[in-house]
């Protein structure tokens, strides 16, 4: 077996598992995740080609808490950075997602909810359909280009 067709093997079964994974990804709840209480420290802006994501820090410990790219757009950071001061209490929900990194699924301070799992399962339930159908789609465009490349070799 060549190295193309081990590649494009790999592929497929990454794009597939992606997808598959994304299918049956649960929604977010309080009884499903893990909330933390603390004080503020302080927020970074994260961007990664193009996508903006946040870094949220306590007081109380040295970890640090994601704000998921794909979950940026529920995120009122303006208002947080402008009405959530350091030291002030903030009460936030970890996601317990299989295979991934906890995110912040819920951030709250004093009553007001900056990030809630109503808006992360939305999208989360847009991505059950939207992402399998993409990994479908470039998985059957990979394999359809590498066929009709072995085609003209010959």
């Amino acid at each position: 077996m060549n190295f193309k067709k081990l590649a494009l093997i790999v592929f497929v079964a990454i794009m597939l598992i992606m997808g598959i994974s994304t299918l049956f990804a649960s929604y977010v709840s309080p009884q499903d995740s893990i909330c933390i209480s603390g004080h503020f420290r302080s927020l970074r802006k994260d961007v990664t080609k193009g996508d903006v994501s946040y870094t949220l820090f306590l007081t109380e410990s040295d970890e640090s808490y994601k704000i998921s790219a794909d979950w940026a757009h529920c995120f009122l950071a303006e208002s947080f950075l402008e009405d959530v001061k350091p030291g002030q209490p903030v009460q936030l929900y970890l996601s317990k997602p299989l295979l991934r990194v906890p995110m912040v699924a819920d951030l709250a301070s004093e009553g007001v909810n900056y990030l809630g799992m109503d808006c992360v399962n939305d999208n989360i339930d847009e991505d059950r359909y939207k992402i399998p159908l993409m990994s479908l789609g470039v998985s059957i465009l990979a394999i359809t280009l590498y066929a009709l490349r072995k085609v003209k070799l010959r």
